[in-house]
């Protein structure tokens, strides 16, 4: 499933060789939207589960970590395996700009001048809280949790992270 601030596109789930290259299919044409919502969607998806099984979020977080992490909540209670993959930019780990530039939002189009100088260590200390929260309160849960860095390819990072998986069952 693929959302905003509602479902744009669903596909069932299937026990077929080839489903992953639908899913990735389905992630290759998905673009950003005006405001993405955690809440809505993934309850209402949450609640379509007949079956336990096992559900990849892939975003990049952009939301507050207490609305993700209580949506998340609602699949591991209905007894699902959970993995997060948190997608980042390497620049949005590292800040390394070597200049003033201008950022555009890609969902909300809004442009801001930064100064690398001065915001770098209180963007920096507020990203590392943040993916640090999600990974404390994914372990909480028992959900998997990574960071994936858009330098690699998605399919690369799901074949690895399933395969690891398998080998440790």
């Amino acid at each position: 499933m693929t959302f905003a601030e509602s479902l744009v596109d669903k596909l069932p789930a299937r026990c077929r060789l080839g489903h992953l290259n639908s899913i990735l299919h389905i992630l290759e044409k998905t673009s950003p939207k005006a405001k993405t919502e955690f809440g809505r969607p993934l309850l209402a998806l949450a609640e379509t589960f007949r079956r336990r099984g096992i559900v990849v979020l892939i975003s990049d977080l952009y939301a507050p970590a207490e609305e993700v992490i209580q949506s998340l909540r609602h699949f591991r209670f209905k007894g699902n395996d959970m993995v997060v993959f948190h997608i980042l930019d390497p620049q949005e780990q590292r800040f390394q700009f070597p200049q003033v530039f201008r950022m555009e939002d890609m969902e909300t189009r809004r442009q801001v001048v930064m100064v690398p100088e001065v915001v770098r260590e209180e963007y920096l200390r507020l990203m590392n809280r943040h993916i640090e929260t999600f990974k404390k309160e994914c372990g909480i849960l028992g959900v998997d949790y990574l960071v994936l860095e858009t330098s690699r390819p998605l399919d690369y990072a799901l074949y690895s992270y399933l395969y690891t998986r398998h080998k440790s069952m």
